[in-house]
């Protein structure tokens, strides 16, 4: 459950990051679809045989290298969505004064 877990986590980071940008579609949302897209295409969530993960049970390298770069992009993504919120306070205290 590794990669549509690192998955999840990363569509949830994705929508938290929207939600401190600013505009109408903003790139947070726009990558959040373009991942939704991945994984439906490639069977994240599906169950069985058609899942993503059970094709590649006999490649452990390659389903353990695919965690390590959901876990990267959901460390970059939680990072971006603190930068965020900082700054947006930041800008907040400025205008209040």
């Amino acid at each position: 459950m590794a990669i549509p877990g690192g998955t999840q986590k990363c569509i949830d980071g994705l929508a938290r990051l929207a939600s401190v940008q600013d505009g109408p579609r903003t790139w947070a949302e726009n990558q959040a679809a373009r991942l939704n897209i991945w994984a439906s295409t490639l069977g994240v969530f599906s169950h069985g045989r058609h899942s993503l993960e059970y094709r590649l049970r006999l490649n452990e390298d390659m389903s353990e290298m695919l965690v390590q770069i959901l876990d990267g992009l959901s460390d970059t993504i939680v990072s971006h969505t603190h930068l965020g919120k900082s700054i947006e306070s930041t800008s907040l205290q400025m205008v209040s004064r």
